[in-house]
């Protein structure tokens, strides 16, 4: 009887060991956004992913703005333009990165003022790996945090 207990825990814990390795999971670079002048009622989210797997940035959310977005920059027709997307597909073990000038996470309508040496928070959503909560650190302009990609 103690053996058919020992091995009937021991497939459980050889389960959820397998089940864990399986569960989809994202790793999220350093993340900033630039410090931004009093008036200003828009700002970026700069930071980079790297999936276990095939997955999508479906949404951001958070109170620091009225709206926030994944965007893409780039040049069309010779002019500079950005666009909303609908989201961000992340390649199973490709860094996919959110950087100027490039794809970002888009801050409308700020709540205030992003202040150089502070800090907050965002959620990120994800198709398969759920829900990210992450820690977003304000920098002056062109700079970037220690230990960013």
């Amino acid at each position: 009887m103690r053996f058919a207990l020992a091995s009937f825990l021991a497939l459980i814990v050889i389960a959820g060991t397998a089940c864990a390795k399986n569960t989809p999971s994202v790793d999220v670079g350093t993340t900033y956004a630039y410090a931004t002048a009093e008036v200003a009622k828009n700002g970026a989210v700069f930071t980079s992913f790297t999936s276990s797997t095939d997955d999508t940035l479906v949404s951001v959310s958070g109170d620091i703005a009225e709206k926030i977005e994944i965007h893409d920059m780039g040049m069309e027709d010779g002019m500079m333009r950005m666009r909303k997307m609908d989201n961000l597909p992340l390649p199973a073990g490709e860094n996919v990165k959110l950087e100027p000038a490039g794809k970002h996470i888009m801050l409308i309508g700020l709540a205030g003022q992003l202040k150089d040496g502070e800090e907050f928070p965002l959620t990120l959503h994800f198709e398969k790996a759920g829900e990210q909560d992450i820690t977003v650190s304000i920098v002056a302009p062109g700079q970037q945090p220690e230990g960013s990609n």
